[in-house]
């Protein structure tokens, strides 16, 4: 038997000792907020009941637009901190694209049992809870909302407020890269408000890494994640909501616009050959438009206006002043540019052109096209209109950051024909980007796309359950490029017997 000496060896933990050992984390160690001194909460808290601005090195409370706050080095335990990062970035991300947002969120984590993740959430939704319950002096439910989501470049979410069922406080937790800049875009804009709509932009919050930041949910809550504009970093984020246990109780503000539609206007028929291309004129060549308009709702005509007029409108509009060009909003429906009609040269090509698409000649082209009841023709016989055809016109300019919501459209519920004409977009490749999508209801699939074309009409029928909107102008598709459009709708008229044909 050999006499050597066997040196011990020191015992190792079983992966479940250390999955034990991480579990019972002191909360303390893993949330700064949770190991502040007691004055500290009590100054964060006076200042949200007095209404005023809070700041000292770690916390920040404003209360414009809103109340929100910002709480750096959030996560005290830097080694959970990394694995937390690592462990978001392995999860399973869908791409997720609407009218409304554009970016990529992570398989459920509300109940993933990873150590980090587990830890993280847990801490958030009980001992962090309770102390944010403390300042804001307020009970909170115990449902746990949250999510982590990917933006990357050209990556959005426009503007809204945040107000579903009873959503009390929403937070953002940031893991981007130390070097974030306000360069690389995807900052957190908190608008101003105006009879209770977005107005103005009244700050922007640059993403910073272990930084959290929260707000109270409420009528005015408007913000937006601006696009994010590196293709080189990833903007990671952990965001949600607290609940209330109660019905908050929002306010339901309906914007509302002006509308003046206008009649047709009495110009001769020769200004049809004076604009229009003479194929769509022909009989022949309009009895086939319109039989396959008939079938399909919609459809695209090319080389619409003659050359030289469609150069010279071209021209002219180029040519505009920025200051002629009005921004519409509101931000949480639609943001794009129109022109102000009262600037306009009335020998010039863009008022002589609304001249002409207004005009009765141009009502009866649409009815013969479509055989909608845009105007009464010889074989109407002895039929008049009780309310007559209608029409309204914008002349838009689009670039990057323009847009428009399914929820933009100030006469949802009316049937409409869409003619929508292009200018100058001929820089503008087809692609996902910058069209306008057509929907029926609140479903989200596609019925009809149109694509920016140059020198093209195209008519597009909406019914009572269909919507439109224009899809975000991002910075790979439209960088500095800008094209034009006339934004044209006509309304039906209606007949003697009161039922529109």
């Amino acid at each position: 038997m050999s006499s050597s000496k066997r040196k011990l060896k020191a015992k190792k933990n079983s992966p479940n000792e250390e999955n034990v050992k991480k579990q019972i984390m002191d909360p303390k160690e893993v949330l700064s907020p949770l190991s502040y001194p007691d004055d500290v909460t009590e100054k964060i808290t006076s200042a949200f009941r007095d209404k005023t601005d809070h700041d000292n090195d770690d916390v920040t409370f404003c209360t414009k637009p809103f109340p929100h706050w910002t709480i750096k080095n959030f996560v005290k335990d830097l080694e959970l901190l990394k694995e937390l990062k690592n462990d978001l970035l392995k999860l399973k991300f869908k791409h997720k694209y609407t009218d409304l947002f554009k970016f990529s969120q992570s398989e459920d984590i509300k109940n993933r049992k990873t150590h980090s993740i587990s830890t993280f959430r847990d801490c958030l939704f009980t001992q962090f809870r309770g102390w944010l319950e403390i300042v804001l002096d307020t009970k909170m439910s115990d449902t746990i909302d949250m999510s982590c989501a990917k933006y990357n470049y050209t990556d959005f979410l426009l503007c809204h407020d945040d107000k579903v069922e009873d959503r009390q406080i929403a937070f953002i937790f940031y893991m981007v890269p130390d070097d974030w800049s306000n360069e690389d875009g995807g900052r957190l804009d908190l608008f101003n408000n105006k009879d209770g709509q977005p107005s103005d932009l009244h700050k922007s919050l640059i993403p910073s890494f272990n930084s959290l930041v929260f707000f109270e949910v409420s009528d005015t809550s408007f913000h937006q994640v601006s696009e994010v504009l590196s293709d080189s970093k990833t903007r990671l984020s952990i965001s949600g909501w607290f609940h209330s246990t109660t019905d908050p109780h929002f306010k339901l503000f309906k914007h509302v616009e002006t509308i003046t539609k206008t009649q047709p206007l009495d110009l001769d028929q020769e200004v049809l050959l004076e604009w229009i291309d003479k194929r769509y004129l022909l009989p022949e060549i309009t009895n086939d438009i319109q039989e396959e308009f008939e079938e399909n709702s919609e459809i695209q005509l090319t080389n619409f206006l003659k050359q030289e007029m469609y150069d010279q409108l071209k021209e002219e509009l180029l040519s505009i002043k920025e200051r002629n060009w009005k921004e519409k909003g509101p931000i949480n429906r639609r943001k794009l540019w129109t022109l102000k009609e009262d600037s306009l040269d009335k020998n010039g090509m863009i008022y002589k052109f609304l001249q002409l698409v207004r005009s009765g000649p141009f009502f009866k082209l649409l009815r013969v096209l479509t055989d909608l009841d845009l105007a009464l023709l010889e074989e109407d016989d002895d039929s008049s209109f009780v309310e007559p055809p209608s029409c309204l016109v914008d002349t838009r300019l689009w670039k990057h950051g323009a847009f428009t919501i399914l929820q933009d459209e100030q006469f949802k519920g009316e049937a409409c024909l869409d003619c929508i004409f292009n200018i100058d977009c001929d820089a503008f490749e087809e692609s996902e980007r910058g069209y306008i999508s057509y929907v029926a209801g609140e479903d989200t699939e596609e019925l009809v796309t149109v694509y920016p074309t140059s020198n093209c009409l195209s008519l597009v029928y909406r019914d009572e359950s269909t919507t439109r909107f224009v899809k975000y102008f991002d910075d790979k598709y439209c960088g500095d490029k800008i094209f034009f459009d006339f934004d044209m709708i006509y309304f039906e008229g209606k007949k003697e017997n009161g039922n529109e044909e």
